[in-house]
């Protein structure tokens, strides 16, 4: 199930949406609409999620423990933090 079809299918009963409506009162100090949020969703590009990787993912302080073929560092910093 997509995000965008669970997120549509939660919102059809009054609790879902009364609760949704107050948290993003609480967090963002708006009420988005559903079409809002969608919109939202289809606007985030790969890059956009590779640099919030990048923010959240510090490779100077992660570890790393690996079983089988193992490879270099450096080949797996570039397969989690991509280029």
């Amino acid at each position: 199930m997509s995000i965008k079809t669970y997120f549509l299918s939660q919102g059809l009963s009054t609790q879902s949406r009364m609760s949704h409506a107050g948290r993003s009162l609480l967090f963002s100090g708006e009420i988005l609409t559903p079409e809002q949020i969608i919109a939202a969703y289809d606007a985030v590009t790969r890059e956009d999620v590779i640099a919030l990787a990048q923010d959240l993912f510090r490779w100077d302080q992660a570890s790393l423990s690996a079983v089988g073929q193992v490879r270099t560092p450096q080949e797996y910093q570039t397969l989690v933090l991509g280029g």
